[in-house]
């Protein structure tokens, strides 16, 4: 059986980490390595860390000045020992089997990368984005070049993210997530998949991704450009590696993203951040102007249209009344949902 070293980016989670490590501890997979990296807390969490780990042996902790989670989760991946490594965010957590299922699925097909569904966790209920695949619905299985239009697409049936992942720690380690970046995982899900002969998704939702306002993801800033700026990474990916068939999925979804980024920054009030994304926009469509009209004709402004406030508003009604691809569970419907089948079985 192949090895697992799970890495635990950490920065004051204090009020989740229990919650998240518990979930770690009562994995039906005995034998893996856990890594913590406490990225300079101030909040309690490292001793929440240390307490565990003098728990388990075969955990370890590790301290560093506050440098963000992407040097976090370098750190960890250089310290891994095992063939394959998960990356886990302080405040999410994983159903019981779910590392027995990623390294089982592994192993089974060969694979350098496999991900699995998820539940966006609220405090009342969890809820399910079914528009790419049901959580009942069947495995299925990438090479390289069917794996990357998967991940460039609109909606990406291959995640822009690197949790509710297992990915092979050699190629973990040949594409290092950028310091200071927010949106990280987007600037190197790329690399990563051009690296892998074979991948696997599974639908069942074995991991709960927290919705917090707090968090990383809770709140919009002048930091949230670093999203478009992996879009311009990707961009430079195909043109370099000749791979220019998949710029008609990025390049649409890169001008979705700006008017989306654009919209989101006026709605924040804060006149500062609005002029940022109003300027980032007027450069990019002067940059980009000829692969706009190559890959996106008409998508620049087809995408003002829509954002012009009535119309914005008629489509926001409009979607109001259509059919909610989310499906809404409570928690104790869960334990039924992805009940616990043996692997073999898998």
């Amino acid at each position: 059986m192949n090895s697992l070293s799970v890495i635990i980016p950490l920065y004051n989670v204090a009020p989740y980490l229990e919650t998240t490590l518990d979930s770690i501890a009562r994995q039906t997979l005995r034998d893996f390595e856990v890594i913590l990296v406490d990225d300079g807390s101030t909040d309690g969490t490292h001793k929440i860390a240390e307490h565990y780990c003098l728990q388990h042996p075969t955990w370890q902790l590790i301290s560093q000045q506050c440098q963000g989670v992407s040097v976090a989760r370098n750190v960890g991946t250089l310290q891994a020992k095992g063939d394959y490594v998960v990356y886990v965010d302080g405040d999410d957590w994983l159903m019981p089997q779910t590392l027995q299922t990623l390294l089982y699925i592994a192993t089974q097909a060969q694979a350098d990368l496999v991900q699995c569904g998820f539940f966006y966790a609220y405090d009342t209920h969890l809820l399910y984005d079914s528009r790419r695949q049901h959580p009942s619905g069947e495995k299925q299985y990438f090479n390289t070049e069917n794996a990357l239009i998967a991940l460039c697409r609109q909606q990406p049936l291959l995640n822009n993210f690197l949790w509710a992942k297992l990915i092979r720690r050699d190629i973990a380690l040949d594409c290092p997530n950028p310091p200071g970046k927010v949106a990280q995982d987007a600037f190197v899900m790329h690399e990563i998949v051009s690296r892998c002969k074979k991948l696997v998704t599974t639908p069942q939702p074995l991991w709960y991704y927290r919705q917090r306002s707090t968090g990383l993801s809770g709140h919009f800033s002048v930091k949230r450009k670093d999203l478009l700026e992996a879009y311009e990474v990707r961009i430079k990916f195909c043109q370099q590696t000749h791979r220019e068939h998949l710029l008609k999925e990025v390049v649409p979804e890169y001008i979705h993203q700006i008017f989306l980024h654009r919209a989101a920054a006026r709605r924040s009030q804060d006149k500062a951040t609005a002029l940022v994304f109003e300027q980032y926009a007027q450069e990019a469509r002067k940059h980009y102007a000829s692969l706009f009209k190559t890959y996106a004709p008409y998508i620049w402004l087809k995408s003002q249209i829509k954002h012009l406030s009535l119309i914005n508003f008629a489509l926001r009604a409009k979607q109001r009344l259509s059919p909610n691809p989310m499906l809404r569970y409570s928690y104790s419907e869960v334990i039924e949902i992805c009940a616990f089948s043996s692997p073999s079985t898998t």
